[in-house]
């Protein structure tokens, strides 16, 4: 492999590492401002995070 071919490599797994990132802080931003709502609306927050974990488990055990 060429050293330009290894450094183009190497810039794509950075920046896709970057947007995984950002991609969490969004979601968590948004996760944070639901709980803010459930408690507003007089929702169970736990419920809601039970709901998201669930999800995410299902997600998870997927790939085993």
């Amino acid at each position: 492999m060429k050293i330009e071919d290894q450094k183009n490599e190497d810039i794509g797994i950075a920046l896709n590492k970057l947007a995984r990132e950002q991609d969490k802080y969004r979601l968590l931003a948004s996760i944070a401002t639901d709980l803010q709502v459930c408690k507003l609306e007089g929702i169970e927050p736990k419920e809601y995070v039970k709901e998201l974990k669930d999800l995410i488990d299902g997600i998870y055990y997927s790939f085993k």
